[in-house]
Protein backbone atom coordinates (compact mmCIF):
# COMPACT_ATOMS: atom_id res chain seq x y z
CA UNK A 1 0.00 0.00 0.00
CA UNK A 2 1.47 3.45 -0.97
CA UNK A 3 2.18 5.48 1.98
CA UNK A 4 0.22 8.84 2.89
CA UNK A 5 1.73 12.20 3.72
CA UNK A 6 0.02 14.59 6.04
CA UNK A 7 0.82 18.31 5.15
CA UNK A 8 -0.34 20.83 7.08
CA UNK A 9 0.43 24.78 6.97
CA UNK A 10 -0.32 27.56 9.82
CA UNK A 11 0.49 31.07 9.88
CA UNK A 12 3.01 31.80 13.11
CA UNK A 13 4.20 34.88 14.11
CA UNK A 14 7.57 36.34 12.83
CA UNK A 15 10.34 34.18 13.15
CA UNK A 16 14.10 34.42 11.07
CA UNK A 17 13.85 30.87 9.12
CA UNK A 18 17.64 31.06 9.37
CA UNK A 19 17.44 30.91 12.94
CA UNK A 20 15.33 28.33 12.81
CA UNK A 21 17.64 26.48 10.43
CA UNK A 22 20.37 27.23 13.03
CA UNK A 23 18.19 25.80 16.15
CA UNK A 24 16.75 22.35 14.36
CA UNK A 25 19.00 21.34 12.23
CA UNK A 26 20.87 18.23 12.93
CA UNK A 27 24.47 17.78 10.64
CA UNK A 28 23.08 14.24 9.50
CA UNK A 29 19.78 15.68 7.72
CA UNK A 30 18.45 17.45 4.69
CA UNK A 31 18.20 20.54 4.38
CA UNK A 32 17.23 23.88 2.47
CA UNK A 33 17.91 27.49 2.53
CA UNK A 34 16.95 30.42 0.68
CA UNK A 35 17.14 34.14 1.06
CA UNK A 36 15.90 36.86 -1.16
CA UNK A 37 15.00 40.40 -1.71
CA UNK A 38 14.44 42.60 -4.22
CA UNK A 39 14.22 46.14 -3.79
CA UNK A 40 12.16 48.81 -6.15
CA UNK A 41 13.24 52.50 -7.27
CA UNK A 42 12.02 53.91 -4.41
CA UNK A 43 13.70 51.99 -1.90
CA UNK A 44 10.24 51.37 0.09
CA UNK A 45 9.24 48.40 -2.15
CA UNK A 46 10.62 45.41 -0.79
CA UNK A 47 10.01 41.89 -2.03
CA UNK A 48 11.43 39.57 0.35
CA UNK A 49 11.56 36.01 0.59
CA UNK A 50 13.56 33.20 2.62
CA UNK A 51 12.86 30.14 3.53
CA UNK A 52 14.44 26.93 5.52
CA UNK A 53 13.15 23.37 4.88
CA UNK A 54 14.89 20.94 7.68
CA UNK A 55 14.92 17.21 7.71
CA UNK A 56 13.05 14.72 5.30
CA UNK A 57 9.61 13.21 5.88
CA UNK A 58 10.48 11.02 2.71
CA UNK A 59 13.13 11.20 0.10
CA UNK A 60 14.61 10.29 -3.30
CA UNK A 61 18.24 9.41 -4.57
CA UNK A 62 18.96 8.37 -8.37
CA UNK A 63 22.30 7.34 -9.85
CA UNK A 64 21.37 6.39 -12.76
CA UNK A 65 18.93 6.40 -15.66
CA UNK A 66 16.77 9.10 -16.43
CA UNK A 67 16.88 11.48 -13.58
CA UNK A 68 14.58 14.01 -14.60
CA UNK A 69 11.83 11.99 -15.34
CA UNK A 70 12.21 10.07 -11.83
CA UNK A 71 12.23 13.11 -9.85
CA UNK A 72 9.08 14.12 -11.28
CA UNK A 73 7.89 10.76 -11.40
CA UNK A 74 8.35 10.36 -7.46
CA UNK A 75 7.05 14.00 -6.55
CA UNK A 76 3.64 13.21 -8.76
CA UNK A 77 3.28 10.22 -7.06
CA UNK A 78 3.47 11.34 -3.35
CA UNK A 79 1.47 14.85 -4.75
CA UNK A 80 -1.52 12.05 -5.48
CA UNK A 81 -1.01 10.60 -2.03
CA UNK A 82 -0.80 13.53 0.20
CA UNK A 83 -4.13 15.57 2.24
CA UNK A 84 -3.64 18.95 2.77
CA UNK A 85 -4.78 20.78 5.74
CA UNK A 86 -4.29 23.87 7.53
CA UNK A 87 -4.02 27.35 6.17
CA UNK A 88 -3.43 26.48 2.26
CA UNK A 89 -4.29 30.07 0.88
CA UNK A 90 -1.01 31.41 1.96
CA UNK A 91 1.61 31.78 -0.27
CA UNK A 92 4.29 28.50 -0.22
CA UNK A 93 1.74 26.60 2.25
CA UNK A 94 1.41 22.84 1.49
CA UNK A 95 3.86 20.23 0.43
CA UNK A 96 7.32 21.59 -1.19
CA UNK A 97 9.81 19.29 -3.16
CA UNK A 98 13.31 20.35 -2.71
CA UNK A 99 16.01 19.03 -5.63
CA UNK A 100 20.40 19.03 -6.08
CA UNK A 101 21.14 18.04 -8.85
CA UNK A 102 25.06 16.85 -10.08
CA UNK A 103 26.70 18.67 -13.19
CA UNK A 104 26.57 15.05 -15.05
CA UNK A 105 23.85 12.75 -15.26
CA UNK A 106 26.18 9.54 -13.90
CA UNK A 107 27.33 9.49 -10.40
CA UNK A 108 31.20 10.36 -12.08
CA UNK A 109 34.05 12.91 -11.38
CA UNK A 110 36.76 13.51 -13.97
CA UNK A 111 40.49 13.08 -12.21
CA UNK A 112 43.47 14.06 -13.57
CA UNK A 113 46.86 12.43 -13.43
CA UNK A 114 50.23 13.01 -14.96
CA UNK A 115 51.77 10.86 -17.40
CA UNK A 116 54.94 10.03 -17.98
CA UNK A 117 55.64 12.92 -20.54
CA UNK A 118 54.37 15.33 -18.07
CA UNK A 119 51.27 16.01 -19.81
CA UNK A 120 47.50 15.48 -17.84
CA UNK A 121 45.60 13.00 -18.58
CA UNK A 122 41.62 12.47 -17.80
CA UNK A 123 40.41 9.79 -15.96
CA UNK A 124 36.90 8.87 -15.22
CA UNK A 125 35.93 7.55 -12.06
CA UNK A 126 32.86 6.54 -10.10
CA UNK A 127 31.60 9.29 -7.01
CA UNK A 128 29.43 7.54 -4.73
CA UNK A 129 29.93 10.59 -2.41
CA UNK A 130 26.99 12.28 -4.26
CA UNK A 131 23.90 10.68 -6.14
CA UNK A 132 22.99 12.59 -9.39
CA UNK A 133 19.60 13.42 -8.22
CA UNK A 134 18.08 13.97 -4.64
CA UNK A 135 14.99 15.17 -3.84
CA UNK A 136 13.09 15.80 -0.40
CA UNK A 137 9.80 16.76 0.86
CA UNK A 138 11.09 18.58 4.29
CA UNK A 139 9.87 17.55 7.39
CA UNK A 140 9.75 21.23 8.58
CA UNK A 141 9.22 24.25 6.16
CA UNK A 142 9.09 27.67 7.58
CA UNK A 143 8.64 30.60 4.92
CA UNK A 144 8.66 34.59 5.22
CA UNK A 145 7.10 35.85 2.05
CA UNK A 146 7.47 39.57 2.74
CA UNK A 147 5.69 40.39 6.45
CA UNK A 148 3.66 36.49 6.41
CA UNK A 149 5.07 33.70 8.30
CA UNK A 150 4.25 30.15 7.47
CA UNK A 151 4.77 27.12 8.68
CA UNK A 152 4.36 23.82 6.60
CA UNK A 153 4.80 20.23 8.65
CA UNK A 154 4.67 17.44 6.68
CA UNK A 155 4.19 13.89 8.27
CA UNK A 156 4.77 10.30 6.48
CA UNK A 157 1.97 7.45 8.23
CA UNK A 158 3.19 4.50 7.78
CA UNK A 159 1.67 0.63 9.39
CA UNK A 160 3.89 1.31 12.60
CA UNK A 161 2.69 4.88 13.28
CA UNK A 162 1.67 5.85 17.03
CA UNK A 163 -0.82 8.64 16.76
CA UNK A 164 -0.28 9.99 19.74
CA UNK A 165 3.59 10.13 19.79
CA UNK A 166 3.65 11.48 16.42
CA UNK A 167 1.50 14.05 17.70
CA UNK A 168 3.61 15.08 21.00
CA UNK A 169 6.64 15.25 18.58
CA UNK A 170 4.75 17.77 16.25
CA UNK A 171 3.38 20.12 19.08
CA UNK A 172 6.69 20.41 20.47
CA UNK A 173 8.40 21.00 17.83
CA UNK A 174 5.86 23.56 16.58
CA UNK A 175 6.38 25.22 20.29
CA UNK A 176 10.26 25.12 20.09
CA UNK A 177 10.06 27.21 16.26
CA UNK A 178 7.71 29.14 17.28
CA UNK A 179 9.24 30.41 20.33
CA UNK A 180 12.87 30.88 18.93
CA UNK A 181 14.74 33.92 19.85
CA UNK A 182 15.64 35.86 16.72
CA UNK A 183 18.14 37.90 18.21
CA UNK A 184 21.31 35.73 17.77
CA UNK A 185 21.06 36.16 13.88
CA UNK A 186 19.73 39.62 13.74
CA UNK A 187 20.23 41.56 16.94
CA UNK A 188 22.32 44.17 14.70
CA UNK A 189 19.59 44.72 12.33
CA UNK A 190 16.56 47.36 13.11
CA UNK A 191 13.21 46.25 12.24
CA UNK A 192 11.65 47.98 8.54
CA UNK A 193 8.38 48.33 7.70
CA UNK A 194 5.01 48.14 9.14
CA UNK A 195 4.49 45.79 12.02
CA UNK A 196 1.48 43.23 10.72
CA UNK A 197 -1.05 42.08 13.95
CA UNK A 198 -1.87 38.16 13.56
CA UNK A 199 -4.73 37.03 14.82
CA UNK A 200 -3.86 35.04 18.31
CA UNK A 201 -6.68 32.22 17.41
CA UNK A 202 -4.12 31.12 14.94
CA UNK A 203 -2.68 28.71 17.59
CA UNK A 204 -6.25 26.84 18.11
CA UNK A 205 -6.23 26.44 13.98
CA UNK A 206 -3.24 25.12 14.23
CA UNK A 207 -4.46 22.31 16.93
CA UNK A 208 -7.83 21.93 14.57
CA UNK A 209 -5.72 21.04 12.01
CA UNK A 210 -3.64 18.52 13.76
CA UNK A 211 -7.00 17.31 15.46
CA UNK A 212 -8.20 17.18 11.64
CA UNK A 213 -5.37 14.77 10.56
CA UNK A 214 -6.51 12.70 13.33
CA UNK A 215 -9.36 12.20 12.95
CA UNK A 216 -8.72 11.26 8.99
CA UNK A 217 -6.39 8.48 10.64
CA UNK A 218 -9.10 7.54 13.24
CA UNK A 219 -11.82 7.25 10.59
CA UNK A 220 -9.41 5.05 8.33
CA UNK A 221 -9.76 7.37 5.60
CA UNK A 222 -6.30 7.11 5.68
CA UNK A 223 -5.33 3.80 5.17
CA UNK A 224 -1.58 2.44 6.34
Amino acid sequence: MQKKVISISVEILPVDPLAVLQEICKPHQLHFYLEKQVIGKTNTEKNTLAIAAVDAATHFTVKSGNRFSQARSFIQSCLNNTIVLGATHLPFSGPHFFCSFTFFEQDSQINLHISQNANYQEELSINSHFPSATIFLPRWQITQKNNRYILVINTVLTTSIDIQNISQIIWQKYQQITQINNTSLSSLIKPHGNLRKINPNHLQDFKKSVASALDLINSNYLKK
